[in-house]
């Protein structure tokens, strides 16, 4: 609560300033609210939901000059209830040379496929519940940054025209999923004067995009490459002869596809993340995302589609609780493999350029295994079916 009445002074403050100022601050934003269905394995249950806002700042600070915040609320966030969460996604200022040309500096949400920096685009895309890597609603209980990149500091991006084809390409920084948390922080002597939200280590995440776009189809290609200290210490575990884990290279790629024909919508991505070198003898660890989706144009506002998305994860369940990476970790004693299967169908109503009304039914079916990590012999498995139906309304403020 005293961060919201923070930023609501901040508001305040600068609405106030915007009065006084030949450029105005541009406050806008977009939430979706829901109405939903759960049939959990035969478990039922029925919610309203706040999925998602997120709302936007934006200031032209010169020519070609513009700065950009953006705060992201999920599942009905309350401090004082212990609901979902608050985050600040964005705080970037960009140059804009040409459209061939660009630099964006600052915390930004890095391209990655054709989804990734449209995902909090709510009114835009016609999913309740999105692809799942891109649910954020869904981050409480799924790794979601296992496959996409969620955050970059540095980026060079822009779109070159050359005979009816337009070439897009972007490149990024930031730093590598080893950051260190407040709860790391508090666990560690009073914290010894360490700080939370930095990189741990000295290496950085590398990212590029490059794609294509030609009338109305639309390709591209995706990868990031970082360094993780994720798997220190876990040949001790496995009683394996020691080896140094320190910086294991992880890969992503990616690939994405969309077009439009007559009245059709087609759009599918796939995503593989994997390290690029054996952590220790039978542990393979991998997560690999497919999803296509066909959509028809009713008319000029009603869109209907279906949809199937796949999640398989290879023993990334190999849990890890570090204090201080690479010092004081403990391994869970098991491996995980899952596998999602996540088929849909839907409906998007643009009602105008700010009211888009929505409906799902997703049926999903989670599978999961564990097992030691060098060891093929299953010991739990679990399948559960899932089945969700919902009612939202898109706005945008």
């Amino acid at each position: 609560m005293r961060l919201l009445s923070l930023i609501l002074v901040v508001f305040l403050i600068t609405s106030t300033a915007a009065r006084c100022d030949d450029l105005p601050i541009k406050i806008f934003g977009y939430f979706q609210t829901e109405l939903r269905q759960d049939n959990d394995s035969g478990n039922a249950s029925n919610s309203f939901l706040l999925q998602q806002l997120n709302l936007f700042l934006q200031r032209d600070l010169a020519e070609d000059w513009t700065s950009f915040v953006n705060f992201e609320i999920i599942n009905s966030y309350s401090s004082f209830r212990d609901w979902g969460s608050f985050s600040l996604e964005e705080a970037w200022v960009s140059y804009r040379s040409s459209e061939q040309f660009k630099i964006k500096v600052g915390l930004q949400i890095p391209e990655f496929n054709n989804l990734n920096i449209i995902k909090n685009r709510t009114p835009l895309l016609p999913y309740i519940f999105r692809p799942i890597i891109y649910e954020t609603s869904f981050g409480e209980s799924i790794n979601l940054h296992v496959l996409t990149p969620n955050r970059a500091y540095a980026q060079i991006y822009g779109s070159i025209p050359s005979h009816g084809i337009k070439i897009d390409y972007a490149g990024y920084l930031g730093n590598s999923s080893n950051i260190r948390t407040t709860q790391q922080v508090r666990a560690t002597a009073g914290g010894n004067a360490l700080q939370s939200g930095v990189d741990t280590t000295n290496g950085f995440m590398v990212g590029s995009r490059l794609g294509i776009r030609y009338k109305g189809v639309k390709a591209g290609f995706s990868t990031t490459h970082e360094k993780l200290n994720t798997f220190v210490g876990v040949e001790n575990f496995l009683n394996e002869p020691a080896s140094d884990n320190t910086y294991i290279p992880l890969v992503r790629l990616g690939g994405d596809l969309s077009f439009n024909w007559k009245d059709f919508a087609v759009e599918a991505e796939y995503a593989n993340a994997r390290f690029t070198r054996e952590i220790a003898s039978g542990l393979k660890v991998e997560a690999e995302f497919v999803y296509a989706t066909l959509g028809y144009y009713v008319n000029d506002y009603l869109f209907i589609y279906g949809s199937l998305s796949q999640l398989k994860i290879d023993e990334f369940g190999v849990q890890v609780d570090s204090v201080n990476p690479p010092a004081d970790t403990v391994y869970s004693g098991y491996a995980v493999d899952t596998y999602v299967k996540l088929p849909t169908i839907g409906f998007s109503y643009t009602f105008n350029d700010r009211l888009t009304f929505k409906g799902q039914a997703l049926l999903a079916d989670l599978s999961e295994k564990r097992r030691l990590p060098n060891n093929s012999a299953v010991y739990f498995r679990s399948n559960r079916d899932i089945d969700r139906y919902a009612l939202a309304v898109s706005v945008f403020f």
